[in-house]
């Protein structure tokens, strides 16, 4: 069920000694992630969430 799909998803990572989180390469090749592509940083209490940015949508924005 949705269990293990969220199970495959999940990543350990640390902060690195510069302050930068880094986020593995299989992740955004699973996600077919391109150079370029932009993420909305959203900070909870104890989370950080990346949201993708639809490029038609941040065109809009723009234009407007």
């Amino acid at each position: 069920g949705t269990a293990s799909a969220t199970t495959i998803a999940s990543y350990r990572i640390s902060v690195q000694s510069n302050g930068n989180l880094l986020i593995g390469s299989a992740y955004t090749k699973q996600m077919g992630l391109q150079p370029g592509d932009e993420f909305e940083i959203t900070l909870g209490r104890k989370h950080i969430h990346l949201k993708q940015l639809d490029p038609t949508e941040e065109e809009a924005l723009e234009a407007s």
